[in-house]
């Protein structure tokens, strides 16, 4: 959106803060002021005021990634663009134009329907996103490959090779032609990839393999705890019900981390952001397992604020955050630094992982895909 004297028509949104970064746009739950983990999908009062002036001026709404959203979140989408605009109350998003944007050739979503889903539910909010769905009367499909050109045999071969992916129709001759790189590839090439994401298909795999990485440093390992409220009932919450944040935190100098919190969209410093600690402060007379003042962390492809280190690195101070919650019984909080690992993840978070593999790690991030496919058609 446009921040000078004259407001832009056009606003760009997505649903994850690493989307939002790529496409210089923002979050659609900042942005429609849309609560986080609530049951209170209304909007009123002065959270309605600040929508509407926020809004004023807007005739188009462009929402990227649509393969995220499910119809629930259409419907809320639909409904506060309709409570922004009460003179278009009884017009679809509040007769704003609305173009939805991506690849619905991704994983299915958990919780609810994707949004072109005709499945009906039991639950009158995802039925009512269905019935928003349908409203859309125009389709453009985008039939070029850009992301991987050339019009040679090998780059031609690969494009098909990803396209099936896509479209889960791999076959074990994509397997062994990919197989391939193993056997071909340098060890210098091979050396480029020693801190690339890999994907494991079990969560007791990611923590082995991520304690050895961290071992394998050969560096001072401090163990931080957090800080909660609730009893037990949040001690021993997970990561999940924690909105991110882990009980416990293994940190070091030099081990490749992964941001959980959405800090700063319009800097890159978003849920997914990669880096490596430079340093972890603690207040004086205090360290390990308190929590530190702050970690400071020197992240990949990072052009914002930042300060200069001790040893020349340009790093971001990561400070404590907290996160609530509740159970049945009892209200929850959890206060960490909103970091995790970044060496290895489970594969039940492959939405996450699809979004963070740069170019960089594209290529050998294929081929362990292609290694899941060999385990899973054994």
């Amino acid at each position: 959106m446009n921040n000078g004297a004259e407001t832009s028509p056009v606003i760009v949104l997505a649903p994850t803060g690493v989307a939002a970064f790529n496409i210089h746009g923002t979050m659609i739950h900042s942005t429609l002021s849309i609560l986080i983990n609530s049951s209170d999908l209304s909007i009123e009062g002065e959270r309605l005021k600040n929508l509407q002036k926020k809004l004023n001026g807007v005739n188009y709404v462009i929402i990227d990634e649509k393969s995220i959203l499910d119809h629930r979140m259409l419907f809320v989408v639909d409904s506060h663009l309709r409570a922004a605009f009460p003179e278009h109350r009884n017009q679809p998003f509040g007769g704003r134009s609305v173009i939805l944007v991506g690849d619905f050739g991704q994983l299915l979503l958990v919780i609810d329907e994707p949004i072109y889903s005709k499945k009906p539910r039991h639950d009158s909010l995802s039925n009512d996103g269905m019935n928003v769905y349908n409203q859309f009367r125009e389709v453009y499909w985008l039939d070029a490959v850009c992301h991987q050109s050339g019009n040679s045999p090998e780059q031609r071969l690969f494009r098909d090779i990803l396209m099936r992916l896509r479209d889960g129709e791999s076959t074990i001759d994509n397997w062994r032609i990919l197989a391939t790189r193993f056997d071909n590839s340098s060890t210098t090439e091979n050396n480029q990839f020693m801190d690339a994401i890999h994907i494991t298909s079990r969560k007791v795999d990611v923590h082995e393999i991520n304690l050895a990485k961290l071992k394998s440093l050969n560096a001072p390992i401090a163990r931080v705890r957090a800080v909660h409220t609730g009893g037990n009932d949040a001690s021993k919450a997970d990561s999940d019900t924690a909105k991110g944040l882990e009980a416990q935190l293994l940190l070091s100098k030099g081990v490749r981390v992964m941001l959980r919190a959405n800090l700063s969209v319009e800097t890159g410093l978003v849920n997914g952001s990669v880096g490596t600690i430079d340093d972890i402060l603690f207040q004086e007379n205090q360290g390990p397992p308190s929590l530190p003042i702050a970690v400071l962390v020197e992240f990949d492809n990072y052009n914002g604020p930042a300060i200069i280190s001790t040893k020349g690195n340009k790093v971001v101070p990561i400070t404590p955050i907290r996160r609530f919650w509740e159970t049945k019984t009892v209200a929850c909080s959890r206060l960490q630094i909103p970091l995790t690992f970044a060496y290895k993840v489970a594969c039940l978070n492959l939405f996450k992982i699809l979004r963070l593999v740069s170019s960089k790690f594209y290529y050998r991030f294929i081929i362990v895909l292609a290694e899941f496919w060999q385990f899973w058609h054994l």
